[in-house]
C-alpha cells in the first residue's frame, strides 16, 4: 500500500516509517532548535566546517548576522570553512557582502548555479539538512550522527565541491596565456606532464608547476577537477 505524507506530517515529524531518531536521524521541526543545533554544530567543529548554502536563507538578519559572527571566531581560532553558494550569492547584499570578509579570514567559497539542497556538515560528527525552508522562517530539518547516511552526506557535498567555481577574489585569473591554455588542452587529453614538456619544449619540472600554479587558480585537486573547471570557465 502505497504510504502518503502530508506537509502538516512533515512539520509534526511524522514521517511514514521514521521515527524522531532512527539509525542517527533525527527530526527537527522547531526554528528555535534548528537554529540553536547550526550554532552548537560549528562549535563543536575541531577541524572544519563544510556547507551547503541556497535560498531562501534560514532565519532572520539578526540570527544570519550572529551566525556570521560565529563563522568569524572559529576562522579565527582556526577551524576550516569550506562553502558552496548559490549564483545568485552577491545578488543578496547581506550574505554577498560577509563572504568577502570570511573569505579573507581564509574560507574557501565556491558557486555553484542551482545546488539542489542546504548542508551543514561538522567534521565527520554531524550533519544538519534542512528538509523545507520557506520565507519567515518555517523550517523542518535532519539532524544526522554518524552512519552511513552521514557518510552519503560527505561524499555528496565533496560531489558538489569538484563541480563548482571558485568564488572571485580567490586567486582565479580571467585569462590564460598560449602556454597555459595548451598545457590546460593536453591535461584534459590525458597527456602526461612528460609528453605534455615534449609537446612544448620545457622540462618536466617547468611542466609540474604550471600545472600546480594552474590547479590552484581552478581550485582543483586532481587535474580530472581541472579539466572539469577548466571547461566550465570556457578556458578550453
Amino acid at each position: 500500500m502505497e504510504t502518503r505524507c502530508s506537509r502538516g506530517d512533515l512539520m509534526e515529524g511524522k514521517l511514514p516509517g521514521l521515527a524522531r531518531d532512527t539509525a542517527g536521524i533525527r527530526i527537527i521541526d522547531s526554528p528555535a532548535v534548528l537554529l540553536e543545533r547550526v550554532q552548537w554544530a560549528q562549535h563543536q567543529a575541531g577541524d572544519q566546517v563544510r556547507a551547503i548554502n541556497r535560498p531562501p536563507y534560514i532565519g532572520d538578519r539578526d540570527y544570519r548576522l550572529r551566525q556570521h559572527r560565529t563563522k568569524t571566531a572559529r576562522l579565527l581560532a582556526g577551524v576550516r570553512y569550506r562553502t558552496i553558494y548559490h549564483s545568485s550569492v552577491y545578488a543578496d547584499p547581506f550574505v554577498g557582502k560577509h563572504l568577502l570578509e570570511t573569505a579573507e579570514l581564509g574560507e574557501l567559497g565556491r558557486i555553484l548555479d542551482t545546488p539542489p539542497m542546504m548542508l551543514l556538515l561538522s567534521d565527520d560528527n554531524c550533519a544538519i539538512m534542512p528538509l523545507l525552508v520557506q520565507e519567515g522562517g518555517l523550517t523542518v530539518a535532519l539532524y544526522v550522527e554518524p552512519s552511513p547516511f552521514l557518510a552519503m552526506l560527505s561524499a555528496t557535498f565533496e560531489a558538489f565541491w569538484s563541480l563548482s567555481v571558485p568564488v572571485s577574489g580567490q586567486g582565479c585569473a580571467t585569462e590564460l596565456d598560449e602556454a597555459d591554455h595548451r598545457i590546460l588542452t593536453l591535461m584534459s587529453a590525458g597527456a602526461t606532464d612528460g609528453v605534455i614538456a615534449d609537446r612544448l619544449g620545457v622540462s618536466r619540472s617547468t611542466i609540474a608547476r604550471r600545472i600546480g600554479a594552474l590547479m590552484r587558480r581552478l581550485g582543483a585537486s586532481t587535474r580530472f577537477q581541472a579539466g572539469q573547471q577548466a571547461a566550465r570557465r570556457g578556458w578550453i
